[in-house]
């Protein structure tokens, strides 16, 4: 008898370990990635328009550092020392990146991922899809984990082809992932807080994963580039170009 109950434990109890392990995916999708992402939404939207403005100053003068160093050791054969001082001033900030090629696929959002606040210019929003998301400077992992990421230096909100990326993700509301229910008409807002630039959707595309060539200022002036996979496996990549309609002064 006592053997007859300890099979039924065992069975009922592998039963809901069962259970448990199957579950798990679902509840991650739907309740502990959410929850995440809504606490670095609450984080993120409350900084002020100073606080992101001296992130750009300061990126701003990472990048003309950075390209007057290599301007000075392609001249002179070594790095100039006038721009030693500005590694002291911005060394939070020598780690961002522009390279597609150094991003991870991701599954899941880290647990413990943070936003880095340094690399905070703005936000941006599609509301017929739900999507607000902070948009940081650059495409490291760090950044696209948790938010969107410029994908080239030096760009500027309402001019030239303002190009941003994000994970598509096994939830559909998550990240970028939004993205892929964007259709033409539809308005995007990105700002920085002192100006709210107003874009209106006027294509979208599936495109080869090499077609890098969409993001250059060379496809036109004042328009946004929106940039995410298809799906988790990163097989293609879905565009969204929306071209600049209004700018609103906050």
């Amino acid at each position: 008898m006592n053997k007859n109950k300890i099979i039924k434990f065992l069975f009922i109890l592998f039963i809901i370990v069962g259970l448990l392990i199957s579950a798990t995916p679902y509840v991650i999708n739907n309740f502990i990635e959410p929850y995440h992402m809504n606490r670095i939404h609450v984080e993120t939207i409350n900084v002020s328009k100073g606080t992101i403005k001296e992130n750009k100053k300061k990126i701003n003068a990472m990048q003309q550092a950075t390209d007057d160093s290599i301007s000075s050791t392609n001249n002179n054969g070594t790095a100039d020392k006038n721009n030693i001082g500005y590694q002291e001033n911005t060394e939070n900030y020598d780690s961002i990146s522009y390279d597609p090629s150094a991003i991870q696929s991701l599954s899941r959002i880290p647990k413990f991922q943070e936003v880095n606040m340094n690399f905070l210019v703005g936000y941006i929003q599609i509301p017929e899809v739900n999507l607000e998301l902070p948009v940081l400077e650059g495409l490291t992992n760090e950044n696209l984990n948790v938010a969107t990421g410029t994908m080239k230096p030096g760009q500027e909100m309402g001019k030239r082809n303002y190009a941003i990326a994000g994970h598509h993700m096994p939830n559909e509301n998550l990240l970028f992932s939004p993205l892929m229910r964007v259709k033409k008409g539809n308005l995007a807002y990105l700002t920085d807080k002192d100006r709210t630039y107003v874009y209106k959707v006027i294509k979208t595309e599936v495109l080869d994963v090499n077609r890098g060539d969409v993001v250059a200022d060379a496809e036109g002036d004042k328009i946004i580039t929106l940039i995410t996979c298809t799906d988790i496996k990163g097989t293609a990549r879905w565009m969204v170009r929306g071209k600049l309609i209004k700018t609103i002064n906050n």
